[in-house]
């Protein structure tokens, strides 16, 4: 049985100057990113839901229009570009303090 989704978007991981297109999906238990190519060594990620810590908006017209970053309890994080970031953002926000 697949797993089930809350939210699935086409989206772009950022890793410095390195990018990778793919697919973003939060489900119940994480937020989990499958690149479309897996050559490229960004990703895939699954990042459980008790490891964010913090979700925010970001952006760096006019390369970066509108992502997320999300921060994890071991320091670390991961940028999103994707469209509706700002629905995104507020989507994790609310799983997170639920």
């Amino acid at each position: 049985m697949a797993t089930e989704y809350i939210r699935s978007t086409h989206a772009i991981v950022h890793k410095g100057m390195a990018r990778a297109d793919g697919r973003l999906t939060l489900t119940e238990e994480a937020l989990c990113f499958e690149p479309l190519n897996k050559g490229f060594g960004l990703g895939p990620y699954r990042l459980p839901l008790g490891d964010i810590i913090k979700v925010e908006t970001y952006s760096l017209p006019p390369f970066i229009p509108e992502g997320i970053k999300v921060s994890l309890s071991d320091g670390s994080y991961r940028r999103f570009v994707m469209m509706d970031a700002q629905g995104w953002a507020r989507l994790l926000q609310e799983t997170l303090g639920a």
